[in-house]
């Protein structure tokens, strides 16, 4: 039988990873690389699901050669379509989880800030209490929105290692009904943002000019802030949602990106390992002020100081590189 040869063939014709086959098959690349030695065969359905990636009958597969056919050098568009639709499939999932993070940062901040003034209108012992709960509420909502970041963060750098080029696969109609949306959305949105910040003025006004009663305006300004949060928390999450979306199919520019990100230039290189030095020295002085000198009040600048010198530093390089050119 052939299925070694044929579907190392296949693989390579489609410029396909092994890591990337192995996600479409379910199994793990090992399996993969077994079944293109011939230490191990595909199982049945394997075999059926092979044969419905790269378009080609299960006979042919098993029996023929098919290095030695003259064969299209562009993918089937079984392959296209497939490609694309996990493609599609895995930034919907991205943009969701990166919205749900962002809102529920933002929802944090609220609740703190709420509580926060509530705590000015209480008695010391519940004040400090209420002080303390605001912050451990702003850490509540931020963990689950740090471990969507991260997770989904190497979810999509694994992703991109797998699939570098993603093929366009007549998904014109789809942009165009996107498009519609994404307009519609993002005039909301935006419309929203100037809403809830009007409101947010108007009542701040109406509460410092005593229209608006209080016994406690400061209380109550933490109120009308985390209000203001609260709503924004989901109108940025929703503009966060559809940028994303709205990148998803600009195919070009991920094949782009993707390719520069496993391609880096020697200026790319170099501007990496420059900043890193840099950030690393930066937050090894902030630890030595933070903890060796106890410096709790300045010790942040270290970071704000590295930040601002591998700006710096990467705009000197494109400068000098600029004039290479």
């Amino acid at each position: 039988m052939n299925i070694a040869q044929n579907l190392q063939f296949l693989r390579k014709r489609d410029k396909i990873t092994q890591e990337a086959l192995a996600d479409k098959l379910d199994v793990s690349r090992q399996a993969v690389s077994k079944w293109e030695t011939g230490e191990a065969y595909p199982e049945t359905d394997k075999l059926l699901a092979i044969c419905d990636l790269f378009d080609v009958s299960l006979d042919k597969l098993m029996r023929e050669d098919m290095s030695i056919e003259p064969q299209d050098s562009t993918p089937t568009e079984a392959v296209k379509k497939t490609a694309a639709t996990e493609y599609f499939k895995h930034v919907d999932k991205l943009s969701r989880a990166v919205s749900i993070g962002v809102a529920l940062i933002i929802i944090g901040a609220a609740i703190c800030v709420a509580l926060a003034g509530a705590s000015l209108t209480l008695a010391k012992s519940y004040a400090d209490l209420t002080v303390a709960m605001s912050g451990t509420a702003a850490a509540i909502f931020a963990v689950p929105a740090i471990f969507l970041f991260i997770y989904n963060g190497i979810n999509h750098d694994r992703f991109k290692r797998a699939h570098p080029i993603v093929e366009r696969a007549g998904d014109d109609d789809n942009v165009s009904e996107f498009a519609k949306r994404f307009t519609l959305a993002v005039a909301l949105l935006v419309s929203a943002i100037l809403l809830d910040a009007t409101i947010f003025i108007t009542l701040t006004v109406l509460l410092q000019s005593g229209i608006i009663p209080a016994a406690d305006k400061a209380s109550a300004q933490c109120m009308i802030v985390s209000g203001f949060l609260a709503a924004l928390a989901f109108i940025v999450g929703g503009l966060t949602y559809y940028g994303i979306q709205h990148g998803k199919y600009n195919v070009d520019g991920y094949n782009d990106k993707v390719r520069a990100m496993l391609n880096p230039t020697k200026f790319e290189k170099l501007c990496g390992a420059i900043c890193g030095a840099i950030m690393t020295v930066s937050l090894s002085l902030f630890f030595i002020f933070e903890f060796a000198f106890e410096n709790l009040d300045n010790s942040w600048i270290a970071i704000l100081v590295g930040g601002l010198l591998c700006g710096i530093a990467v705009t000197i390089l494109k400068a000098i590189d600029g004039n290479k050119k």
